[in-house]
């Protein structure tokens, strides 16, 4: 096959990132071996046809994953399963362990298992190893997970992993342990880093850049890296695995000189490009074979059998078949960023290797550090909604530092450590010293640089910026850079404001809590934070960040419950508030220095462009009532239109609201307390008159919210409801005159969340 019909048949798998729909793979077969028949005679057809067989490939694989989640039948009811170990543990969250398993066998009947599909489980910590198989009882739901503007896509990820189902385990009971395997392997090095780990935090680092293994990484860390854009090293790659290879096949070479009696049979230039294959193999499978590791193994391998058949490989050659290989051996692959990103960077990389450049060789990794950086913007903000403006700095000291440096001492640690103990202890310590010196300059820089700019691009800003840099950044003679200059107009102009009178409000995914954002034309409001750190700055910060807003007007915390105020550490860490307005004494937050403080009281209200704000509760009678009751209820009121916001309140609140005299009528109603049976009381709802109500709450959360008998309240009132469990973030605007538009963020955009 040429390089078009192998980049054709990438590019056909590639296509499942825009299908909203599946379409029949085997008609899509039919068609592409129809017209390979045809390109016998007709060459111009190879191309379409190995793009309509790619497709194939990825709708047939893409297919399979879905049929092979768990039935929605099963979802939330105790099955016992055995399962084997596979990979390593990680911590998760409020002190639990996480463990990915293979499933083997069920005693439930009528559950298929899933074949080669792995599940998700988290439960509380125990010696769970690889390779051990476990009888465990499990509660199993469908991967499900926050959609959310610039918010890290759960689902995706699962599905790119081959993972089905994710759970919680209730009960674990050692059926029979593994054998050895390099993921025990792998477990045992974390072991011996982990005394390391305890004195010297930054040992985490390195472990990760030995073994790929992040777990004992702590999230201050992770957040530094991901600041200063080089969280790409922490992934196993190119110059890891071919600098281990490298010192294999020279220490082989040198024993060959030293003893060449050794080699008398069989001399060591025949056999030194496939140990160099077989120690590449072997230090990627120590690092767990991640996506950048399997893209250096194969083009590695590509580039050894051409030297050993006497061929010169082709660069571009190499890496689009390597490029098509590992999409035909894991097709799903291509709905990671990790492989974009990987392969993204080997290709400009050897694009700017093509391209005639003068200066020192100082100036021109200088220079490659701030091409690869324009190169890859469109793709950071396409994946992650954000890029780091000193990440052309930070690499530039960071590279060379690990590469030259760290690497060296932790692979020698490695292949000393286990007949000197000690010499190999005291390489991994210095590594840990050095990158507490890289750390210590990475929060400098942060600190006095720019540190992340957040944007998620829509499509036609994010083409007219691609095109732009690749016309910026093309070979002189090619260059139309004056051009390039109008295609950035699209980028400029692509968030406009609202106009005065006008209101957008988003309620966001957070899973089981609350988050709404209110911005009029030059003010923001926050109400309330989601239900932790995690939900404060993957899915809130973010969103703020993504929407253009720098500093909140108003961060409203209607109460201390955690699902609404666990995620104001991080948003108030990461964003400045003029004025913080709480219904009790902060519990889990602290406010800033910078922010004005004081209650929510009945009465209270301002305007902003056009829009009137008000809060109608908790009034005096509230003064001692139980928490959620002095939830603070927003009313906002445009021209044509107007929403309540009312956080937890239940029965007690809404009786004093409707003997307060306020008026509760809303167009839009946030229902209380996420749709509980003990909320949105018959009366209440009569006063309120809502034509739309929004349940923000998670997905098969173990308070059943909402709960069947309200939703049945709201349907027999002819109440419309939108849900952030089926709809994910909630877009709307407000017009003047009543007009609301409305865009969901989870329905109409891809295929694995368009499929029952």
């Amino acid at each position: 096959m040429s390089n078009p019909g192998w980049a054709a048949f990438a590019a056909g798998i590639s296509l499942l990132l825009l299908l909203p729909f599946l379409p029949d793979e085997s008609y899509v077969a039919l068609a592409g071996l129809a017209l390979l028949v045809l390109s016998l005679r007709l060459r111009f057809l190879r191309v379409p046809a190995w793009l309509l067989l790619g497709l194939a490939w990825g709708v047939w694989h893409a297919r399979a994953y879905l049929e092979d989640r768990i039935p929605q039948a099963w979802e939330g009811r105790p099955l016992t399963v055995e399962a084997r170990i596979v990979g390593l543990p990680h911590p998760s969250a409020h002190g639990r362990l996480g463990i990915r398993v293979l499933p083997l066998r069920t005693s439930s009947q009528g559950l298929p298992l899933p074949g080669a599909r792995y599940w998700e489980l988290t439960g509380e910590p125990a010696d769970f190893r690889p390779g051990d198989v476990w009888v465990l009882t499990v509660s199993l739901k469908r991967p499900h997970g926050s959609v959310s503007p610039n918010a890290f896509d759960l689902e995706e990820w699962l599905m790119s992993e081959g993972v089905t189902a994710t759970g919680t385990i209730r009960q674990a009971r050692l059926l029979k342990a593994g054998n050895w395997s390099m993921d025990r392997w792998r477990l045992s090095i974390r072991e011996r880093f982990q005394p390391l780990i305890i004195d010297k935090p930054d040992a985490a680092i390195a472990l990760s850049l030995l073994t790929g293994d992040r777990a004992e990484i702590d999230d201050d860390r992770l957040r530094l890296y991901q600041s200063a854009g080089i969280s790409h090293l922490l992934a196993i790659s190119g110059p890891h695995v071919l600098l281990f290879a490298v010192a294999v096949a020279g220490a082989l070479r040198w024993l060959a000189g030293r003893r060449p009696v050794l080699f008398r049979r069989m001399p060591f230039q025949r056999w030194q490009w496939p140990v160099l294959l077989a120690a590449a193999i072997a230090y990627g499978c120590l690092a767990g074979a991640s996506l950048p590791t399997m893209r250096t193994l194969v083009m590695l391998a590509l580039c050894v059998l051409a030297r050993m058949s006497g061929r010169e490989a082709d660069a571009w050659s190499v890496l689009w078949r390597a490029l098509a290989l590992v999409l035909f051996w894991q097709p799903l692959s291509v709905h990671a960023a990790g492989f974009w990103l990987s392969f993204g960077a080997v290709a400009l990389i050897m694009l700017w290797g093509g391209i005639r450049r003068r200066g020192s060789a100082l100036m021109q990794a200088a220079g490659l550090q701030l091409y690869l950086f324009l190169a890859m913007l469109p793709l950071g903000l396409l994946f992650f909604g954000q890029v780091s403006l000193i990440a052309p700095l930070a690499n530039a000291v960071a590279i060379p530092l690990i590469s030259v440096l760290v690497v060296p001492l932790l692979l020698a640690g490695l292949m000393v450590g286990y007949g000197w103990h000690h010499a190999g202890m005291a390489c991994w310590y210095w590594a840990g010293c050095l990158l507490e010196r890289l750390d210590d300059l990475l929060a400098w820089m942060t600190t006095h640089g720019a540190g992340l700019f957040y944007w998620r691009p829509g499509p036609v800003a994010l083409i007219s910026l691609s095109l732009a840099l690749a016309m910026f950044l093309a070979p002189r003679r090619l260059a139309l850079r004056a051009p390039a200059t109008f295609l950035l107009l699209p980028v400029v102009f692509a968030r406009p404001l609202p106009e005065r009178g006008e209101l957008r409000m988003a309620v966001l995914d957070v899973g089981q809590g609350l988050s709404v954002v209110l911005h009029t034309r030059s003010h923001s409001l926050l109400y309330d934070t989601g239900p932790g750190p995690l939900a404060g700055r993957d899915v809130v910060l973010s969103y703020l960040y993504g929407a253009g807003i720098r500093r909140l007007d108003r961060l409203v915390l209607s109460h201390n419950d955690l699902d609404h105020t666990g995620g104001a550490a991080e948003v108030i860490r990461g964003i400045p508030a003029s004025e913080v307005v709480y219904s009790a004494l902060p519990e889990a937050y602290r406010p800033g220095l910078e922010s004005r403080q004081q209650f929510c009281r009945q009465g209270q209200h301002w305007d902003w462009d056009g829009i009137r704000f008000r809060v109608v509760s908790p009034g005096p009678s509230l003064a001692g009532a139980a928490d959620n009751n002095r939830s603070c209820v927003l009313h906002v009121q445009g021209e044509g239109f107007s929403i309540l916001l009312t956080g937890d309140i239940e029965t007690p609140a809404e009786q004093a609201l409707l003997g307060s005299g306020e008026d509760l009528r809303a167009d839009v109603l946030v229902l209380p307390h996420h749709g509980s049976n003990t909320s949105s009381s018959p009366a209440f709802l009569q006063a309120v008159q809502p034509r739309l109500g929004i349940v923000s709450a998670g997905y098969r959360n173990r308070f059943g919210h909402p709960a069947a008998r309200i939703v049945e309240r709201y349907r027999s009132a002819r109440i419309p409801l939108d849900s952030t469990i089926l709809s994910g973030t909630l877009d709307y605007r407000f017009a003047p005159g009543g007009h609301i538009d409305r865009e969901s963020w989870r329905t109409g955009r891809h295929y694995w969340r368009n499929s029952s």
